[in-house]
């Protein structure tokens, strides 16, 4: 398994719709993630125009029982560089957030009756060290160990310093704006709204450390990206598809995703690899038959369906492709559920005659046994 980190400019502007009703309801919302069937949907079509000879064996890969080519949903990850005075030696590293578990919304009020509710259903990510650590619900509230940002973000003060986890305001915004249809070419009824979400850069230098009693340091910074998890496990006659796959994702990169580059949506500076991603729970403390989702996941079947112990249910598809055809919808379970023992997921189909597929297979991590 490895992390691919997309890059994003400092100030970066996406917009990935969320199904509505209507058809233009997509651009009223927006996700705060990249799903992982938009992911998907980005590589397949990417390579129908690139490598239409290998567009078969590539969607063989997706689909075939071994799970030959898996891929979760984009998260947050933040890079955090930093500069110290004496040794002038620059420190880098990533914070990745990892979705939060549904189901730790849940719990018995009467033995953890001091746990702040509201909080807890607020936050939306929880950081790798966390996850790896396995602090329960009842201490994320506690500010000596879990600092919480922008009330969904939870970072250990190991990611970051405490003094400047506490100055971070508004890392990532949703904003909505008015925009005028030029196509539509009419008099009026041409203006729309549309929600796009952003990323902010920070940035501290010698004075701000004073102020934070934090004088040992020189520079400070943290830029956020987006990254996924892919796994392949290809044989010696599909191994080249790997190669594919990674032209593919640098396309992918140079044209942008979740937006048009021309309107300075949806850019994206370049890909960075982390090879043998790993986890750092113990492993007597792995839970031995339960694990989470990292993407999109749609059962195969009602076995599967049945093996889901918690999840929160998200309606994909539903877009126009002309005048008067529409693709289906299909209900999936968001990122963040809890599975009992190994599932596989399924890639529907959302038309009866073209081409259009949803990615529901699952991409599942090992998970603490404090959070079963």
């Amino acid at each position: 398994m490895k992390a691919i980190q997309l890059e994003c400019p400092k100030y970066g502007r996406f917009h990935f719709g969320k199904t509505g009703l209507e058809e233009n309801a997509s651009l009223h919302r927006s996700e705060e993630i990249i799903h992982s069937d938009t992911l998907f949907s980005a590589i397949i079509s990417t390579c129908s125009k690139v490598f239409p000879d290998q567009l078969e064996a590539l969607l063989e890969a997706f689909k075939d029982k071994e799970g030959s080519i898996k891929l979760s949903s984009a998260f947050p990850c933040w890079n955090v560089n930093s500069i110290h005075k004496k040794e002038k030696k620059e420190d880098r590293h990533t914070i990745f957030f990892l979705p939060k578990p549904v189901h730790l919304e849940l719990y018995d009020e009467n033995e953890e009756a001091d746990i702040d509710r509201k909080k807890i259903q607020r936050i939306a990510y929880i950081s790798k060290t966390i996850w790896d650590k396995g602090i329960a619900p009842k201490y994320w509230c506690d500010k000596e160990d879990c600092i919480l940002i922008d009330k969904k973000y939870l970072v250990h003060r190991d990611d970051l310093y405490k003094e400047i986890a506490l100055e971070i305001e508004d890392i990532t915004t949703i904003q909505t704006v008015p925009k005028i249809a030029d196509h539509i070419r009419q008099p009026s009824d041409n203006i729309f709204f549309q929600t796009d979400l952003y990323f902010n850069s920070f940035e501290w230098n010698s004075n701000d450390f004073n102020m934070l009693n934090l004088r040992f340091l020189s520079n400070y910074s943290i830029q956020p990206h987006f990254y996924f998890l892919l796994d392949i496990n290809l044989n010696d006659t599909n191994r080249h598809l790997e190669k594919v796959l990674d032209v593919l994702l640098d396309i992918i990169i140079d044209e942008g995703i979740g937006g048009s580059i021309s309107t300075g949506a949806g850019r994206l500076i370049s890909k960075t690899e982390i090879e043998n991603f790993k986890w750092q729970i113990k492993e007597q403390d792995i839970a031995k038959n339960h694990a989470v989702t990292m993407s999109l996941y749609c059962p195969s079947d009602h076995e599967e369906l049945q093996k889901v112990q918690f999840g929160k249910i998200i309606t994909r598809g539903g877009r126009l492709i002309g005048k008067e055809d529409q693709l289906k919808r299909v209900k999936m379970f968001q990122e963040g559920a809890l599975i009992k023992h190994l599932v596989k997921g399924s890639i529907p189909s959302i038309h009866d005659s073209k081409p259009y597929l949803r990615y529901g297979r699952a991409f599942m991590i090992p998970v603490h046994q404090n959070y079963v």
